[in-house]
């Protein structure tokens, strides 16, 4: 449902062929490049097969968005005896719990 300040609309699935129409659109975008576009109930997904770290697109049928996802790295530090002048220094169990978001 959309809601916006004057009116209430409900979201409607798209017809076939406007899936097909966003199908279209991605192909464009895409053509010519090592790019893949792999289709879901849902949505489409467009990866490079050759570098997955790179994340994915997401561009969603219903209403058409289109989003990143990736897998982030952040250095955190070193485990307990395993530290040296160059690390930021040791994680510890309060941070990894806390990091994960766990109780304990």
């Amino acid at each position: 449902m959309t809601d916006t300040a004057d009116e209430t609309t409900e979201a409607r699935w798209p017809t076939e062929e406007e899936k097909a129409y966003m199908r279209q659109v991605v192909a464009e975008l895409v053509a010519g490049t090592n790019l893949h576009v792999r289709e879901r109930e849902y949505e489409l997904i467009i990866f490079n097969p050759h570098n997955l770290a790179a994340g994915h697109i997401y561009v969603d049928f219903e209403e058409g968005y289109i989003a990143l996802r990736y897998v982030a790295w952040e250095y955190l530090g070193q485990l307990i005896g395993f530290e040296n002048d160059e690390t930021k220094g040791t994680v510890t169990r309060k941070e990894i719990v806390g990091r994960l978001g766990s109780t304990g």
